[in-house]
């Protein structure tokens, strides 16, 4: 077989995946979802404005939309990557937003970022004290200092957000590290799976709220009404029950 005869067979078992992708009934809601978050995301964007973190934004949503390609087309490991990827890079541009020198310093390449940065340590601390010389917490983006300082209402509800990006973020790193258990779950051969499927839909839904969580919590207090209103219906379909955040509207 020739590279031509190899790389038509190769597309041709890509168009057979893609078809059994968006021909899966019982996803196709899920998927949809997973689609039209591109566009909340671009929406996010536009309300956000030209800010220096913009950058990180659209490479995050950029490298989404191929995962969410690869998911359909059969690539699950390479998916499951580019998932976590715009995860933590969207997390890490609504951290550095809040200091604009740390900001510039890995703009310029001359700093690095780490999930335990953001997210802060699992160390001994309680929910209602954070206070111990083993974590950091009191410096990643759901600690109290940062939601005091940007949204302080939502204070009942940095706890909960955190630990769904800790979860989130270790189930996918599970197939970016290539741990057994989640290596013995992708196909030897490139193939349909729908489990695959309906589990990178899952977390890429859990991921979109705490994305759009992090959104609110840093820029949307400081917007004006017109901004607010370009989020609106974005909001109000993800945290219709998060009292601090609809009474803005």
């Amino acid at each position: 077989m020739n590279i031509t005869e190899y790389f038509q067979d190769y597309k041709n078992q890509i168009n057979s995946i893609l078809d059994s992708s968006l021909e899966e009934k019982g996803l196709a809601n899920n998927v949809s979802l997973c689609f039209n978050l591109v566009a909340d995301y671009e929406t996010w964007l536009k309300s956000i404005g030209d800010r220096l973190e913009s950058l990180i934004y659209k490479n995050a949503i950029k490298v989404y939309q191929d995962a969410l390609g690869c998911m359909l087309e059969g690539h699950y490991q390479s998916a499951f990557m580019g998932l976590r990827y715009c995860f933590e890079r969207t997390l890490c541009g609504v951290y550095l937003s809040a200091n604009e020198l740390e900001l510039r310093t890995w703009l310029d390449g001359r700093r690095d970022t780490y999930w335990t940065e953001i997210v802060g340590k699992e160390g001994k601390q309680t929910e209602d004290d954070e206070k111990g010389d083993d974590t950091n917490v009191d410096k990643g983006l759901f600690s109290k200092k940062f939601v005091k300082a940007f949204f302080p209402e939502l204070q009942d509800e940095r706890l909960h957000f955190r630990r769904m990006a800790i979860s989130v973020y270790r189930e996918c790193s599970e197939f970016v590290h290539g741990n057994p258990l989640a290596l013995n779950r992708i196909p030897e051969h490139l193939e349909f799976n729908n489990e695959l499927m309906s589990l990178w839909c899952d977390k890429a839904l859990v991921m979109k709220r705490v994305m759009f969580f992090s959104f609110v919590l840093r820029y949307l207090v400081d917007m004006n009404e017109d901004k607010k209103s370009m989020v609106s219906d974005i909001i109000n379909d993800e945290f219709a029950t998060v009292k601090p955040i609809i009474i803005l509207f």
